[in-house]
This record gives structure tokens, C-alpha cells and sequence, in this order.
């Protein structure tokens, strides 16, 4: 079939065992030294900006350009794809499976890791190799400008990062007020086809539902990504399937596993709109051009 998890989404969602302890981070200067709290609640201590940087998760590789710092990466994953400069970054691993070897011979100043992208071993043994690490852990807009000031205030990319979060909180700011839609549709965000996974409250992409004022038919279900029947979808008769995924002929296979969809408004009125992943799905700088692009496919259909 057609049930095409990207790797990078179930890695989204994989729950490394770590505990977020959100706190905020800490501008205390110790000794001559900038300390930095990180979403797992540890205290870095920097005496200069690092000069040689590793981010294993596509997100924070996106956010060390955004910042201008893209001259201090020294490794990456093989997902890091974006901006098209990034791919020409020494692979060291795939978010699940790290190069330490390769990582050791690079000698990083710095490891960037996300929480819900990277296995607690990997932290562990980063860390039995005498490796500083630093964890993020973006849950929502507000986390991504968390993210993005802490690798600002490591690199001494404060200005760059006030300036880009001043653009972004306007251009959600403006979705916020206008809630475009009011409540008055109906959505999934479908992470799988088979089985049918959705997005719910209390996760990332709900961030952009929320803030177009779309009704995601997932809220108040007590799971982040909870399981729907068949059956279930039929009787709520959505309004729109947002499916991040780029395989062909999506839309077919969808009804080809469940036949009684076609009769659903999302395929009488073609509102089963399929969106780049590596856009909707990574908690960087390019959220609002996703928010954005989201609200385009939808008037479009309106």
C-alpha cells in the first residue's frame, strides 16, 4: 500500500525517554562563562561561541543557517536537506544511528539534539565520549523561539534572532486575530494512512490548525497522535485531510484502503491536500512559511 510514514515523522514522534522539563534558559554569567539551560534542564557553560558545531535533526540545521552560522557546521544528518548548502555538510549519521567514530575524528565544540528525534543512547553515549551536548526540544511556536534564542545566545547571534522572531510573531499574530476560519471547518492532519494516525492537541503541526482557526477533529482525544477507525472518520465526514507526503497517487491509495471514503466531502470537493514534509513537519525557522502556505491550499479550495 501506500502507508508511507516518513522516517523523519515516525523519528517526530518516537519518545526518547528523556523528561521535558521546559524550563527557560539562564543568562547568568559564572566565572566569565554564559550559562545556557537546555529542554532536558541541564546548564551549559560556554567561554566563547563554538566554532565547530554538529546538529543531528534537520530542524536545528536550518535554524544554525537561519542565524547565519551555517560556516560552523561540521557534520550532519543525512535528512538535512535544507537550505541546499546544508547537504554538503559531512554526514555523521541519520538521527537514529550516529557515526561516533566519525564524530570523535571531528572533535565538535558542539552538539545540537532534539529530544523526540534522537534515541536517549545516543545522547548517553555522546556523552560518555566526552561530547558537550545540548538538547531542544520545540513542542510548539513558542519552543521553536526558544530553540532558536539559545542557539542565538550560544553563537552570538542574539541581533539575528530578535529580528527573525519580530517577522514571525507578526505574521502569526495576523493569523491569530483574523482566525481566518473560524472554527467553522472541520480538519484532520493524517501523520498515517494505515493505520489512520492523526495529529492532536498537544503537538507541533496542531500549531498551525489552532492558529488559521481550524477545528482539528483529533482535539480532546487523550493521545498526541492518536489512532481514528475507518469508521470514525466516516461518521465525522471532515472538511479537509492534510496529509504531509510526497508519494504518488496518494489520494487513490487512500480510497483504494478505504473504499466508503469516497464518499466523504474531502474527495467529493478534492480537499485531500498532500503537503511537504520536510516543510510541515520540522519545528524551525520555516514555520510561518508553512502556516502560510497552509492557509494558500485552503482558499484555493474555498
Amino acid at each position: 500500500m501506500i502507508t508511507r510514514i516518513i522516517f523523519g515523522i515516525l523519528l517526530f514522534f518516537y519518545l526518547s525517554g528523556c523528561d521535558n522539563t521546559n524550563q527557560d534558559k539562564s543568562n547568568d554569567i559564572k566565572s566569565g562563562e554564559l550559562a545556557v539551560v537546555d529542554d532536558l534542564g541541564d546548564t551549559l557553560y560556554f567561554n566563547q561561541p563554538p566554532a565547530k558545531i554538529v546538529t543531528l535533526a534537520p530542524n536545528l540545521t536550518e535554524i544554525i543557517y537561519a542565524l547565519g552560522a551555517g560556516d560552523r557546521l561540521v557534520g550532519n544528518t543525512k535528512f538535512c536537506n535544507y537550505p541546499p548548502e546544508a547537504v554538503d555538510i559531512q554526514n555523521v549519521g541519520d538521527l537514529l544511528t550516529v557515526n561516533y567514530e566519525l564524530i570523535s575524528a571531528i572533535k565538535p565544540d558542539l552538539i545540537f539534539i532534539t529530544i523526540e528525534g534522537n534515541k536517549k543512547e545516543v545522547y548517553d553515549r555522546l556523552k560518555q565520549l566526552g561530547n558537550k551536548v545540548f538538547i531542544s526540544n520545540p513542542r510548539d511556536y513558542e519552543g521553536i523561539k526558544k530553540t532558536l534564542s539559545d542557539i542565538a545566545l550560544i553563537t552570538g547571534k542574539t541581533h539575528i534572532a530578535d529580528s527573525l522572531i519580530k517577522v514571525w510573531d507578526q505574521d502569526v499574530e495576523k493569523c491569530r486575530s483574523a482566525n481566518f476560519y473560524k472554527n467553522s471547518l472541520n480538519v484532520m492532519f493524517m501523520v498515517s494512512a494505515n493505520p489512520v494516525m492523526l495529529a492532536g492537541e498537544n503537538t507541533f503541526v496542531n500549531e498551525y490548525l489552532k492558529m488559521l482557526g481550524l477545528k482539528n477533529i483529533a482535539v480532546g482525544v487523550p493521545m498526541n497522535y492518536p489512532l481514528f477507525s475507518r469508521e470514525k472518520i466516516y461518521d465525522i465526514d471532515p472538511d479537509f485531510i492534510f496529509y504531509p507526503g510526497m508519494e504518488k497517487n496518494v489520494k487513490e491509495n487512500v480510497v483504494g484502503l478505504y473504499p466508503e471514503w469516497r464518499e466523504l466531502r474531502v474527495f467529493r470537493e478534492d480537499n485531500f491536500i498532500t503537503l511537504d514534509p520536510d516543510l510541515f513537519y520540522r519545528p524551525g525557522p520555516r514555520f510561518t512559511e508553512a502556516l502560510k502556505e497552509l492557509k494558500n491550499v485552503i482558499d484555493r479550495r474555498l
